[in-house]
């Protein structure tokens, strides 16, 4: 590779800094026994990230508020969802770690 496709790599570094996948980091947040249960996942690249709560097997959609993914300072990504009813529930999250 020559000289400009060097230069075009640390100026898609500057541009882009993070050039590998991260997965997120993933809690669980209730206040009060009132409150809403938050699955609260951050620090993930690429924006790529779905959360399924699951009641007794199949998902679960109803009192489910699924917050927007919203960018973190350091090019990260962060995403929370909250659901409303009692009783327990399963919280899948998927990942896509495909850089596009």
């Amino acid at each position: 590779m020559g000289p400009y496709s060097i230069k075009t790599y640390y100026w898609c570094e500057a541009q882009h800094p993070l050039t590998s996948s991260l997965p997120p980091s993933v809690s669980l947040l209730q206040k009060t026994h009132s409150s809403p249960v938050t699955c609260h996942a951050t620090g993930f690249y690429p924006s790529g990230v779905m959360v399924f709560w699951q009641k007794d097997g199949p998902d679960h959609h109803e009192d489910v508020e699924y917050g927007e993914t919203l960018p973190n300072k350091d090019g990260t990504f962060q995403k929370n969802t909250h659901q409303w009813s009692s009783g327990k529930a399963t919280i899948n999250v998927w990942f896509s770690s495909q850089l596009v």
